[in-house]
């Protein structure tokens, strides 16, 4: 999870009042002098708007090509999250197209359809599908209502918990309707390329990128940021949102609990937020880990946080080339005295790599 967004710059008045817009009414029609002109329409698609490495992205984006005037409107199947007002603050339209519990359902199909419908009369040139769910619905979405440019995504490498043989086979079928397939590092290209049999050429590489001045310049003042830890504390820096049980952190906990009968100085710093952090804070009271264990929750000083800390641990079980492990590399990078340990995956030779899934391997 990157730095909470600074939307100062796209700020509009503070008694405006905004709602998630439906399809039908959520924006004027224009005219096919507009549509040959200059504008060209793009509908960026995710999940949910809480604060999480893509979906901060997605929101940087939209501020920027917005103020820009590109016509440009966010998608959602959850309109929910921190990034909802931010995005409403930058005038960019929102519309929510309303999942359910699975869109293997009547519901599910409606909202495909209303979408369908709803990319045909805005006469949009582009979508842009970021996560497994808004690929899911977006992509056909998109093809039924002829668009001509229909770009999907994956962000990472370890197939999910939701993977079956049936479901990566309808992902097979996702990709092929789709014109581009962004993917964040070389190592999912070459996955999706091996495994799915996907052309290169369809498949580009989107490498995320930082604030690098940002964060390689960020002073740690640890006396104001962490009052309640010793000098001598060890901080270990957790940067993921708590949205998925994928990002590991019950890996890390269980970890700890070895980690601090070796090294009682020990405190690992949470950053980040979502709706399992109550069940990440009852395993780190029923493990006697409270005096070592820190939930900051979202925060807009990530970098000063990570010049504070003297170790970062990305424990999650299914990311490629992660935001947080970007921040990372960028903070430290050339300092000898601080570790970084990635998992699962990296050819970056200057991290210490451990093996994904392995707790003792984790705490060692």
């Amino acid at each position: 999870m990157p730095s909470t967004l600074n939307s100062e710059q796209h700020a509009v008045a503070a008694n405006q009042n905004w709602s998630s817009q439906r399809p039908t009414d959520s924006r004027p029609d224009h005219s096919d002098s507009e549509v040959q002109g200059n504008i060209r329409r793009v509908l960026y698609l995710v999940d949910t708007l809480n604060v999480g490495g893509t979906e901060t992205q997605v929101a940087h984006v939209a501020l920027r090509l917005r103020s820009r005037a590109h016509d440009v409107v966010v998608g959602c199947l959850h309109a929910e999250g921190s990034l909802l007002e931010v995005l409403k603050r930058g005038n960019v339209p929102i519309v929510e197209f309303r999942k359910g519990k699975t869109l293997l359902s009547l519901n599910g199909l409606y909202q495909l359809f209303r979408l369908a419908h709803f990319l045909r009369r805005g006469r949009f040139h582009a979508i842009h599908s970021h996560d497994l769910w808004s690929n899911l619905l977006g992509i056909p979405a998109a093809w039924l209502a002829r668009i001509p440019i229909i770009i999907s995504s994956r962000r990472y490498l370890a197939d999910l918990e939701w993977y079956t043989p049936w479901r990566s086979a309808v992902m097979r079928v996702i990709y092929r309707l789709s014109t581009q397939v962004t993917v964040n590092s070389r190592s999912v290209r070459d996955l999706l390329a091996r495994r799915d049999s996907l052309s290169p050429e369809k498949i580009q590489v989107l490498n995320n990128a930082v604030d690098v001045d940002r964060f390689a310049t960020a002073q740690g003042d640890r006396e104001h940021l962490f009052p309640s830890t010793g000098s001598h504390s060890k901080l270990i820096a957790v940067v993921a949102n708590m949205y998925s049980r994928v990002k590991g952190h019950t890996y890390l906990i269980s970890a700890a609990s070895t980690v601090c009968r070796d090294i009682p100085e020990a405190i690992f710093v949470l950053i980040g937020d979502g709706k399992e952090r109550p069940n990440l804070e009852q395993q780190v009271r029923l493990a006697g880990l409270e005096k070592n264990f820190l939930f900051l929750g979202s925060r807009g000083d990530v970098p000063e946080l990570l010049a504070c800390c003297d170790l970062f641990v990305l424990p999650s079980e299914a990311e490629a080339l992660p935001n947080a492990l970007l921040e990372a590399i960028k903070r430290w990078c050339g300092h000898t005295s601080t570790s970084t340990v990635f998992l699962p995956n990296s050819s970056n030779s200057t991290l210490r790599l451990k093996l994904r899934g392995s707790v003792s391997t984790l705490a060692s």
